[in-house]
């Protein structure tokens, strides 16, 4: 069984057998443990913008976390124990549903804050450990959710089927509790729900799928179990010819951060190595252009394909003309091929477009904030507000026009 599962309760593999066979990646680039995305890392003050603080880590999301679960964090005992009823002396978002989300963490943050504001800190985070403090009952994102993948964005869409799977279980556990009754009234005292959350965990652990039939979910009748299920290629076979789509944003001193399908995911590489790795795109094989890439071998490449800074060339529709037929969405990703400084700026180049988009110097102010959740409007403000006055809302069309911000 993968790791992601253990300490769950036999319930939730009774509704979701496909997830204790699940071949799943070790997620060798995400170190829990010893994380990988700490901004000290990276020496003071020249971290990327989306590196975590060593006071949040990932931890900036606060999880709903189902009935059971809850009990179960308050039978292990410890400092989680200690945690969860400190959460939920709090009536916020305590239910007979389980701990859900408190009001002032439903609305998204910006993305900066991600991984960096202590205000938006979890409540189960452990002060003394510096990481979570109910790790065994962590919630269904938190089991699922890494910042870098081992597949990249096929890792993605498979662990997020597993995170559908999983809430989808757990929304039927927490459903079938509900049902057998005798939940305390909201204004209960705090140790009649603690008494409830605790006879939760109980009852999943007496629980038979016969008993369960009834409350199955409509996502978890629905679900397709095979995505779950799908093999795991730890090397992924890399293509014949490649394609540039990585996206770069500098760092000192004189260096450039290249990322792929996610910006948390990169590498620091020498501008002059990034102009060899571009070198290998083009029509023809890149292991024949690899001789000229002295700075370039194999285990670098394959890194860059794993990461989704370089494609499968045949992947990549290449557009004669201005996207101009297609409205610009509320939310739009970078994607810069390559990125070339001239005297009042930069131009950004895309594998969308044959033309590229002239920008001033202040557009990573924009670009860093411009995650695919973050409104592209919002990003613009919050830019502008930190000193990029000229930029505009001209120059993010441009850049959608011409392929360097693309649907995320």
């Amino acid at each position: 069984m993968h790791r992601t599962f253990i300490d769950l309760p036999a319930a939730v593999f009774a509704l979701a057998p496909e997830l204790a066979t699940a071949i799943l990646p070790d997620e060798s680039h995400a170190t829990c443990e010893s994380c990988v995305m700490l901004g000290e890392e990276h020496g003071a003050g020249a971290w990327p913008p989306w590196a975590f603080s060593a006071q949040t880590r990932c931890c900036t999301y606060v999880p709903p976390l189902p009935n059971f679960i809850v009990g179960r964090a308050l039978r292990r005992g410890g400092e989680g124990a200690e945690l969860m009823r400190r959460r939920l002396a709090d009536a916020d978002g305590r239910t007979p549903w389980g701990a859900e989300q408190p009001s002032r963490s439903r609305a998204p943050a910006p993305a900066e804050r991600f991984g960096r504001d202590v205000a938006l800190r979890c409540p189960y985070w452990s002060t003394s450990a510096g990481t979570c403090g109910v790790w065994p009952d962590r919630g269904a994102v938190c089991r699922t959710w890494y910042c870098r993948l081992d597949e990249g964005q096929a890792g993605q869409r498979r662990w997020k089927a597993v995170s559908d799977t999983l809430t989808a279980v757990w929304e039927t556990l927490a459903r079938y509790c509900v049902a057998l009754g005798d939940a305390p009234p909201a204004d209960a005292a705090v140790e009649d729900w603690i008494a409830w959350y605790l006879a939760c965990a109980e009852r999943v652990d007496r629980a038979t799928r016969e008993d369960l039939a009834p409350h199955v979910s409509d996502e978890l009748a629905a679900r397709d179990a095979t995505l779950v299920a799908a093999p795991f290629e730890p090397t992924p076979r890399l293509p014949e010819r490649l394609a540039s789509v990585f996206k770069q944003v500098p760092r000192p001193p004189g260096r450039l951060w290249v990322s792929g399908h996610t910006p948390r995911d990169g590498v620091t590489l020498m501008p002059e190595v990034v102009a060899q790795v571009e070198a290998l795109a083009g029509d023809r094989p890149w292991r024949d252009a690899l001789a000229q890439s002295p700075d370039v071998d194999e285990r670098l490449v394959a890194e860059l394909f794993r990461m989704g800074a370089l494609v499968d060339a045949g992947e990549v529709v290449v557009r004669a003309a201005p996207r101009t037929d297609v409205p610009l969405p509320e939310r739009v990703a970078v994607r810069v091929r390559r990125i070339e400084e001239t005297p009042g700026g930069f131009r950004l180049h895309s594998s969308a477009s044959p033309e590229p988009v002239s920008v001033p110097k202040s557009i990573f102010t924009l670009l860093s904030k411009l995650d695919g959740r973050t409104p592209w409007r919002d990003a613009l403000a919050a830019a502008r507000t930190e000193g990029a006055s000229d930029l505009d809302e001209a120059i993010v069309g441009a850049m959608w026009e011409r392929g360097v911000l693309v649907v995320p």
